[in-house]
């Protein structure tokens, strides 16, 4: 993955944030909402753009904090943000296109077609963000991962107020990215994601040494988080999320049911 040209551009702005997220007692069952107007892409995750947005929570064990990602859809865009609370964040690559699985970073993968492919299918796509500002972007090839894709991402990083990055000395709060891509980037049609399913996971590169941490539980590592079969499921259900965790619970948020 070296040799990389930088492409586009990014915006890295150094902002607190708050996570607001709430659960029920014993479901695990969350509300999420259809995005009734666009959200601003500016780093802050803890508006009131983000009311309501379904709510993904696993966590890294070395060093050990919790992960929250968030995601919100409507016709024309796919949101996702999450906020990481790493006590020791590292990154060097500011923006562009870099390597930033080298840096802490933090991944999503779709399979638009969920053909659950052994591989990268020709419908997915993975989009990565660094703690430091860059991103990547990969399409599957059928499959592998392909560099090829030029996904238009809108996003902005921002470290959390506290942190100070690539210093071990001290502790940090942590860090956030917020985005929005194109359905269209993807040959999706947004007036079409109502009541589909898609493959879905979130990653997180630790460093030192690039540790990976992944919300489904099949991706076991670097072996095969680029295999579709091993991620779960997300389904943009009556304006609502649905997900279903890859060898964990099943759950449809938007009808506030869940099946254990």
């Amino acid at each position: 993955m070296e040799g990389l040209e930088v492409r586009k551009r990014s915006r890295f702005w150094v902002k607190a944030s708050v996570m607001f997220w709430f659960s029920t007692v014993f479901s695990f069952v969350f509300v999420v909402c259809y995005s009734f107007g666009a959200i601003v892409i500016d780093g802050k995750i803890g508006d009131q753009e983000w009311k309501n947005a379904q709510e993904f929570t696993f966590f890294s064990e070395d060093p050990e904090y919790q992960i929250v990602a968030l995601v919100k859809w409507d016709e024309e865009y796919f949101y996702f943000a999450c906020k990481l609370e790493d006590p020791d964040v590292q990154g060097k690559y500011e923006e562009g296109i870099q390597n930033v699985w080298e840096d802490d970073d933090v991944e999503y993968y779709l399979e638009t077609d969920n053909k659950k492919h052994n591989g990268r299918s020709m419908s997915s796509f993975q989009l990565l963000f660094g703690s430091a500002g860059a991103y990547n972007d990969t399409i599957g090839d059928g499959n592998t991962f392909d560099f090829s894709w030029d996904s238009g991402v809108e996003y902005v990083v921002a470290l959390d107020e506290g942190t100070t990055i690539n210093d071990s000395k001290d502790t940090d709060a942590g860090w956030h990215v917020e985005s929005r891509l194109l359905w269209d980037d993807m040959d999706v049609d947004g007036r079409e994601v109502e009541g589909e399913t898609m493959g879905w996971n979130i990653l997180v590169s630790e460093q030192p040494g690039a540790k990976p941490i992944s919300w489904s539980e099949d991706v076991l590592g670097w072996d095969n988080n680029h295999n579709c079969s091993a991620w779960g499921e997300i389904t943009f259900d009556e304006g609502y999320v649905s997900v279903e965790p890859q060898g964990k619970l099943f759950a449809i948020w938007g009808d506030i049911k869940s099946e254990y």
